[in-house]
């Protein structure tokens, strides 16, 4: 991730918003969702469509979390690369709803 680094999740919802910054991302998304899982969170991608700097990976994720909810959603990233390779943004389509039922969400933006 390049230090400039946007995630973003498409949708309605406390989801639905953008990090800035690799820091950011990983202190206000990563490290919270995370925390909220009792079992190693996996991630299988079943399909990769390429071309110039853009990468569309789609892909199920699954884990159990601390209150016993199973947590198997499916994604959609659009990972956009700079030039030498590092990744600048990702956009990320799931469902929310889910999200929404089985996680706590991440804290609102200041």
């Amino acid at each position: 991730m390049s230090e400039d680094f946007v995630w973003t999740i498409r949708g309605q919802g406390p989801w639905a918003r953008s990090w800035h910054g690799k820091a950011v991302v990983q202190a206000e998304l990563f490290r919270p969702l995370f925390a909220q899982f009792a079992t190693t969170y996996r991630n299988f991608a079943r399909r990769i469509i390429a071309e110039d700097n853009i990468v569309v990976v789609e892909c199920k994720g699954n884990v159990e979390t601390k209150s016993g909810n199973r947590y198997d959603n499916d994604y959609c990233y659009v990972c956009e690369f700079s030039d030498d390779g590092q990744l600048t943004a990702l956009t990320e389509y799931m469902d929310t709803a889910l999200a929404e039922r089985v996680l706590v969400p991440p804290a609102p933006t200041q």
